[in-house]
């Protein structure tokens, strides 16, 4: 497959990923939020817990192989992006967390999800668990 049509899948994957959890009555904060430390795909509210989301998307059915791409790496740009935003727009919050939304495309508008919630933490010294 070639990098195109791997940017629009992921960027439909994304999509299905936002209506989702719209569907679902969470409000989103943000999507796409960059900084100096990366991005996160999905920035949106469980009640008041604010949630960091990452979407990965494939045309395969694999999740082991979606899963993996959020790799130890991944996760502490993840962290530093988060802890960006939260110093520049101070939300108040009862708590945070890092979840995964892994999209596997079956047909043109049918996608498989699997939400995990809390797919890794963050303790004192803002590394991963």
């Amino acid at each position: 497959m070639n990098s195109d049509k791997i940017k629009a899948v992921g960027k439909e994957g994304e999509n299905a990923a936002l209506n989702y959890l719209l569907n679902r009555g969470h409000v989103v904060a943000e999507t796409n939020y960059w900084s100096r430390t990366g991005e996160i795909d999905i920035i949106y509210w469980d009640q008041d817990c604010l949630v960091f989301a990452e979407v990965k998307s494939s045309m395969e059915d694999s999740k082991y192989a979606l899963a993996e791409r959020v790799n130890v790496q991944k996760q502490k740009r993840l962290i530093a992006t988060a802890l960006d935003y939260m110093s520049k727009h101070k939300p108040i919050v009862s708590g945070y967390r890092f979840d995964v939304i892994l999209l596997n495309k079956i047909k043109a508008d049918e996608w498989k999800i699997e939400h995990i919630k809390d797919a890794f933490w963050v303790n004192e010294s803002n590394t991963y668990e």
